[in-house]
Formats: C-alpha cells, structure tokens, sequence
C-alpha cells in the first residue's frame, strides 16, 4: 500500500508540474543567440540574477529585453542601457509553449566592458507595476522620451512587448531547433508564432 501511494504521489507531482495533459521534455536553457554584445550581456544577466522568477522543472526563462536607449561613454567601454526588462517562464505542451509565469522590470542596467566582453555591473529597477511613480521618473531623469518608452512596455497584451516577445521567442525556438507553433499565456488562447 505504501509503494502505491508514493508512486501516486509522484505521480500527481509530475502531473501537477507539467500540466495534466502535458508530456514533459525538457527544454534547452535559454542563451542569447544575436550578434549584439551589449544585449548578450543584458539577457545573461537577466537570466542569471535572482529577479524572483525560476522556471518549473523541463521549463526555460525566456528573457525579453525591451531597450528604450543605450548611451555609452567617450571610449565605449562604460554603457547604460534603459530597458523594461521582462521575463517569462515556458514549459512544452504539444507545439505550444505554455507560460507558467511573468514580470516586468523597469529600470537601468550599468555595463562595463572588461577583457573584450561587457558586463552588467548593476541594475536598478523601479517597483513592479508603478510606470508612473516617483522611482521610474528617477531612474529616467525626468526624460519624457524614455518615461514614454517605459509606459509603451508596461502591458501584457499591447504596446511593444507582444512585437519583442514574439521576436525572443523565435529566435529562441530557431536557435534550438524547436518544433513549436504557438505560446498560451494562462487562462488565455494560443497566439501563434507563424501567420
């Protein structure tokens, strides 16, 4: 009686990750796959810092940076870059990889490059969800310009985050040789990837 109730156990556990009807296959880890390296350096730090979000078991954080500006120093070797930096976690359901979570996180990155590769040296961002408090206006200077850019990143559904997510995700799904059609965020229907 015990082995049948770890095994029903497990059993829920592994369903319950995954999705009832879902088989799990693992996905590859994320890695940016452009020819950017200031924006190499933003998805590496976006996937490795501890920004609240972890994907589930087989799953992968899909970062989707949203860069409103880049202003580097006289020698391009210092850079700031002003984002929405958003971030998704997927696992695979079928072709449709299913988001289990999301955030955004408003702020500015500072970038060093050091022996011929830039690195994020610090990020600050404003509270979640506040594009109009007294933070995101800090970290923007009272530029409107980029006030703006942050308030056009800050929707789910509208604005510029479903153009740059769908952009990420394919570049994603190419890279790795992925046979996906769509994404489904929760309690919504599939968008698919190819019209």
């Amino acid at each position: 009686m015990k082995t049948f109730v770890s095994v029903m156990m497990i059993l829920a556990l592994t369903l319950g990750m995954c999705g009832a009807m879902a088989v799990c296959v693992p996905l590859p880890a994320y890695s940016y796959s452009g020819s950017d390296p200031v924006m190499a350096a933003v998805t590496d730090y976006l996937t490795k810092a501890n920004l609240g979000f972890e994907p589930e078991a087989h799953g992968v954080m899909v970062p989707v940076p949203i860069v409103h500006r880049t202003e580097m120093n006289e020698d391009r070797t210092r850079a700031t870059v002003y984002g929405s930096f958003w971030l998704f976690t997927y696992v695979l359901d079928g072709k449709v990889l299913r988001c289990t979570s999301s955030g955004e996180h408003p702020g500015v990155m500072k970038l060093a490059l050091k022996d011929g590769r830039w690195t994020v040296v610090s990020m600050q961002r404003a509270e979640q969800g506040h594009h109009d408090g007294a933070a995101l206006r800090a970290i923007a200077r009272g530029d409107q310009e980029l006030l703006d850019g942050y308030s056009l990143a800050s929707s789910l559904e509208e604005g510029l985050v479903p153009y740059h997510r769908r952009v990420c995700l394919l570049e994603y799904i190419h890279a790795n040789g992925l046979d996906v059609e769509a994404y489904r965020d929760i309690g919504q229907n599939n968008v698919y990837l190819m019209n």
